[in-house]
């Protein structure tokens, strides 16, 4: 229970008035409360309290949170789990003062209501710029005669004033409502659209309303940008229906609430260039270390050549570098024997010293190169991770400006000016409100609903079947791809067993021994040493046991190989039947789905419509009209 003293009794205690008490107790390190339970005052929040059992931490750079309290604070503010005090909290909006008491509460985090905004900050989810509060409002001749009528109206009835801007947080995945009265501290909501289940502005908006209207004390005054005549309608059914509790009003320019949502896309575009700039880089710095890494791979694997050359056994260089034998014998078989050197001359012991020391070195600086690979792909996808998020959120604030950009049309805002608060083309913006005709909603009547209904089911059959086609094509060109890669592979193979045949051939090995040895029969033995044609004496003499053992390894993979190719080309021709028969179901959709737009535009439903009910360019469905004659 807290038992600490409130400002009536402190002033009755020292015979001071209520403002000095406020300032007095401030000052002390506590912050002075309004009407309805909460600090409302212009007063800074106060210090941290000095030698308590849970943590203080300073206002500047916030509390220091664990991964995991910053995980369950990000939890609560978004109502993912609620906190211990139930669910009461979790609904209403939130305070700093309410996120301070928060982080004593759950974590034992002591600071002040600085500090708790100083963390939301941290974690990303407060912005850099404060909101604004209604006398900083943009709009100077609103603030000096219109907004002191608001506020008389709003003291006459015991109501508090309150701002409203929404602005994007969490590296623009999340949607932060602000509620900031003239003095006090602002009320804040925090919406997350993947788990809303999408990005609807209105439904946030009409939301965070209704908290501020089901808050306990006075009912609220709340200033808005403007909203599209639609919107603008909804939330002043919400206030109607609110019983007193929820009055709402407009600032008087109509697009500065687009003019803030082009200037939110612009600097998002700009950081997406500037992720997909950061993410090509990443991208050739990987692709530099990998052939780095290769060119290295290559050094160690002649070293091992030369190690082998040397007389050194498999099992000492497996030993000596901790590779598997299988990578020993890839390497000897990427690379060919070398010729004499400074170091053919000298000792056995010495020249077996030297290679490994060559080894040593090679494997080092190949491990090295290794390992930077490593961490550049790690890089590379952590660039790539943050380019997709970038995009994504530009791709919503997009979205969010054309709507905009087709409501302040459908309204009869004029294309120069949209243009000149925006910076847009005008072109542009024509495009933008034709993909999106307001008449759209009134041609759906009768037969017209019947037929667009129709269109719609259609569209989606043949943008579902584009999609199923796009994805055979791929799978197509992978399964070609591997295919190809899996001949390459059994050709080199083939290639390297015919070798090792023609050196059993001339270490004097009969056919038919050659012949059982690599599984093959013997006219196929003879065949490869008749095509090849090489003399005896052109082959160097090795030991006989050694050659049968490497010719039974090289025939054994070539046999996985053969059967890899005879898979891969199974599955070949299976993406290849699964292709056409995705392509020809495309076709289909796309005959009912021209069909459709025919009949549509017979009806005398206009082009427009057709092309946003379709999502297709108006010289698609022009093209589509003309092939039927509509």
């Amino acid at each position: 229970m807290d038992l600490e003293p409130g400002v009536p009794e402190i002033a009755a205690a020292f015979g001071m008035g209520r403002a000095s008490a406020c300032l007095r107790r401030a000052i002390a390190g506590g912050a002075p409360t309004d009407e309805d339970g909460t600090a409302g005052d212009a007063v800074p929040s106060g210090v941290p309290v000095q030698g308590a059992a849970a943590e203080a931490m300073s206002a500047d750079c916030g509390p220091a949170l664990t991964p995991e309290h910053a995980a369950a604070l990000r939890a609560i503010l978004l109502g993912e789990r609620t906190e211990a005090a139930g669910t009461a909290a979790a609904r209403r909006p939130w305070t700093t003062e309410d996120v301070r008491d928060l982080l004593a509460r759950e974590f034992g985090v002591r600071t002040t209501a600085d500090g708790a905004q100083a963390a939301l900050g941290t974690l990303g989810l407060w912005p850099d710029r404060p909101p604004r509060r209604p006398h900083h409002a943009t709009d100077a001749a609103w603030a000096a005669t219109e907004l002191p009528r608001i506020r008389e109206r709003a003291a006459a009835e015991g109501a508090r004033l309150y701002l409203v801007e929404d602005t994007l947080v969490g590296d623009g995945t999340l949607w932060l409502f602000t509620a900031s009265p003239m003095y006090g501290p602002r009320r804040f909501a925090l919406y997350d659209p993947a788990r809303e289940g999408g990005d609807d502005h209105h439904r946030f908006l009409a939301d965070f309303l209704e908290r501020l209207a089901r808050r306990p004390g006075p009912p609220a005054h709340v200033v808005l940008e403007p909203l599209p005549a639609e919107d603008a309608r909804a939330v002043t059914a919400l206030a109607d229906a609110s019983q007193g509790r929820l009055r709402v009003h407009f600032l008087p320019d109509a697009l500065l609430r687009l003019e803030r949502l082009t200037a939110l896309w612009r600097a998002s575009h700009e950081a997406t260039d500037r992720r997909a700039r950061e993410r090509d880089e990443a991208a050739r710095v990987h692709r530099d270390a990998k052939a780095a890494e290769e060119r290295l791979r290559l050094e160690r694997d002649r070293a091992i050549r030369g190690c082998r050359d040397a007389g050194i056994p498999v099992a000492e260089l497996v030993e000596h570098t901790g590779l598997a034998p299988k990578t020993i014998y890839d390497a000897l078989d990427r690379t060919t024997a070398p010729g004499p050197d400074e170091e053919a001359g000298a000792a056995p012991v010495t020249l077996r010293r030297q290679r490994l020391a060559r080894l040593d070195a090679a494997f080092a600086a190949w491990r090295r190169a290794a390992d930077a690979v490593r961490e550049h792909a790690r890089e590379r996808e952590e660039v790539v991770a943050a380019y997709r998020t970038a995009r994504a959120v530009e791709e919503r604030l997009r979205r969010r400006r054309d709507d905009a950009i087709a409501a302040w049309r459908a309204t009869g805002v004029a294309a120069t000016a949209i243009a000149a608060r925006t910076g847009l083309s005008i072109g542009l913006i024509s495009q933008i409100a034709g993909r999106r005709p307001a008449a759209e909603a009134a041609a759906r009547h009768g037969v017209a609903n019947r037929l667009l209904a129709e269109l719609e089911r259609a569209g989606a059959r043949w943008r579902e079947a584009t999609a199923a086609t796009e994805e055979r094509a791929r799978a197509r060109r992978e399964a070609v791809d591997a295919c190809r890669a899996a001949r390459a592979a059994e050709q080199r193979l083939r290639a390297r067993r015919d070798r090792v045949m023609l050196a059993c051939q001339a270490a004097g090995i009969p056919a038919p021994d050659i012949a059982l040895c690599a599984g093959l029969d013997v006219s196929t033995v003879y065949q490869t040493l008749r095509v090849h044609r090489i003399e005896p004496r052109d082959l160097p003499r090795v030991d006989r046991v050694r050659l049968m053992s490497r010719l039974r390894e090289v025939s054994r993979r070539w046999r996985r190989a053969a059967d890899a190719v005879r898979e891969s080309v199974r599955l070949r021709d299976e993406a290849i039947r699964a292709w056409r028969a995705s392509r020809a179901d495309e076709e289909a959709a796309r005959r009912e789905r021209d069909r459709a737009i025919a009949e549509c535009r017979a009806a005398g439903i206009g082009v427009n419509v057709l092309a946003a009910c379709t999502r297709l360019d108006l010289s698609t469905v022009y093209g589509v009209c003309q092939a039927a004659g509509a």
